[in-house]
């Protein structure tokens, strides 16, 4: 089938709903199983008492959204996103929340706060951060992927920059929450340049692949200089459609 194909498919014989996206009408086999095998590499599974391909998160129905709107289908996940889940992610904001109070600021000490995402994806994070105060924190988010660029700028996020390893450290934050990219080790330079982004009093909190050598790179030697960090339960980001084992870090 050819691209053109899919897209037709996609704009005009399926309807969103949350995270369900309900196909409209019976299709060709072959059409059918087009769509079956784009909704599976977005994750997303036929479930029998919806009648329809049900999403782990919205935000692989934001792809679907550009899809429809610019009419082109992207090169799916290149750069290895992985949405942060829920639970991760109201962990995250409580460390981070509570410790950055605990430094010393007072009543009224979201409003003005500056907080940063690094690798944004299509906002999971940023939009509970934006939930969570208020919409009162300063938040500013790198993204290199153009199709989640598009999606974040829907939201109205402050889109700084493309590629975070080449982003000024001028400008230092309160707040750094970061679920890098892990392949090749990425994840290595992506926090070592986050934590130099930092405020004095500031606090970073990463989600990281497990790391078997605690001595064996540069953030395992950040981590047991300057915080600590905590396993997360086997298979955390299943959903998300990876099933690295992951922990939470604290710098």
């Amino acid at each position: 089938m050819s691209q053109y194909s899919l897209i037709h498919l996609l704009s005009e014989k399926t309807v969103i709903d949350g995270n369900s996206v309900c196909i409209t009408e019976q299709l060709e086999e072959k059409d059918y199983n087009n769509l079956k095998q784009f909704f599976g590499k977005l994750n997303g599974k036929w479930n029998s008492s919806k009648q329809a391909h049900v999403f782990p998160d919205s935000v692989f129905v934001g792809v679907l959204d550009y899809v429809r709107e610019h009419q082109v289908i992207p090169v799916l996940n290149p750069y290895h996103l992985f949405p942060t889940p829920s639970g991760i992610i109201e962990e995250m904001l409580s460390i981070s929340l509570v410790e950055a109070k605990i430094i010393g600021l007072n009543e009224g000490w979201v409003e003005g706060l500056d907080i940063l995402e690094p690798s944004a994806g299509t906002g999971a994070i940023a939009s509970a951060i934006n939930e969570k105060t208020n919409g009162k924190a300063n938040i500013d988010v790198y993204e290199i992927d153009s199709v989640n660029q598009a999606i974040l700028r829907e939201k109205g996020f402050n889109i700084v920059g493309e590629d975070f390893l080449v982003a000024p450290t001028h400008k230092k934050y309160d707040i750094i929450l970061i679920n890098p990219p892990f392949n090749r080790k990425e994840y290595v330079k992506h926090v070592c340049h986050a934590h130099s982004m930092l405020k004095e009093t500031g606090v970073l909190v990463a989600i990281l692949p497990k790391i078997t050598d605690p001595k064996g790179n540069a953030v395992a030697r950040l981590i047991a200089r300057t915080g600590e960090a905590w396993d997360h339960p086997p298979k955390s980001f299943k959903g998300a459609g990876t099933l690295i084992d992951t922990i939470c870090a604290i710098m």
